[in-house]
């Protein structure tokens, strides 16, 4: 599923966002590839914040994710490791300007990426599997990204991977 949904970056994602695997156009666009061991994509944010320096509206989407998680905290009964990572990532500078109020809650945003010349406007969709009761395959997910424009520029930088 990941790699036919090309152009266009995909991610498997574990319950705590832990990479386990991921398309071409990911690893193009935003660096993120599956090792050997899980690399937790929000940590990873927070422990380099240099990264954010690619994205174009950063405060929203930092507002956006902390927002996921809070909901995904709140529909897991206050799971500890979700407490956890929320925990860490407010009190994580990178994170702090989400924390303020400033940004507008709605259904989704628009990731604004830079990448090369253009920027790249995605909005995501997350597909889950399997019954609710088989916990292995329910906490995993796929998070396919979108355009969000009538711009294909995607298709035209990374359209050969």
């Amino acid at each position: 599923m990941l790699d036919r949904h090309m152009p266009y970056p995909a991610v498997l994602i574990y319950r705590y966002w832990n990479l386990l695997d991921s398309n071409a156009s990911c690893e193009a666009i935003f660096g993120l590839s599956a090792g050997p061991a899980p690399i937790n994509i929000l940590k990873m944010i927070s422990d380099h914040p240099e990264l954010t320096e690619s994205f174009g509206n950063w405060p929203e989407v930092a507002h956006h994710l902390l927002t996921r998680l809070q909901t995904e905290l709140n529909a897991s009964g206050g799971d500890p490791k979700l407490a956890e990572l929320m925990d860490g990532l407010k009190a994580a500078p990178v994170f702090q300007a989400a924390n303020h109020g400033i940004c507008a809650s709605h259904p989704f945003i628009p990731t604004k990426i830079r990448f090369g010349d253009k920027v790249l406007s995605l909005v995501s969709a997350i597909a889950h599997f399997g019954p609710a009761t088989d916990i292995t395959v329910s906490d995993l997910r796929i998070e396919f990204s979108l355009p969000a424009d009538a711009d294909l520029a995607i298709r035209q930088l990374i359209g050969n991977l």
